[in-house]
């Protein structure tokens, strides 16, 4: 296993890199990649941002990301709790896991699949 920027590589070949982590490398910069990303969120909060939009993420969310799509995550890891007076809200620590992969690898059929859902 292979770890760098907070992220510990389980699987990493010619056609897929699967990696798992607990910060999030890229938080505060937009970035895109020829590979397809797919993200599942195991826990966790924050912001996603493509393109233009944004919406907010946590738990359990799963993102597909296409090829060269600029692309953003602000994952909040620190938030405000007053032990003292047992308010605010606590942290949810992040975990999440990451697949890129190439479709072009991948074979005709699967791109064709992909044609019938674009």
């Amino acid at each position: 296993m292979e770890n760098y920027f907070g992220q510990t590589i389980l699987t990493k070949n010619s056609m897929f890199t699967l990696a798992t982590a607990d910060v999030y490398h890229a938080a505060n910069s937009f970035h895109s990649h020829r590979e397809l990303e797919l993200i599942y969120i195991c826990s966790g909060e924050g912001t996603f941002s493509i393109g233009q939009s944004s919406k907010r993420i946590s738990s359990g969310t799963i993102i597909l990301i296409g090829a060269n799509a600029p692309h953003m995550f602000k994952f909040e890891t620190n938030r405000y709790y007053d032990y003292a007076m047992k308010h605010g809200r606590t942290p949810v620590p992040l975990k999440l896991f990451t697949l890129h992969f190439d479709p072009n690898k991948l074979g005709q059929d699967f791109l064709n699949l992909l044609k019938t859902i674009y």
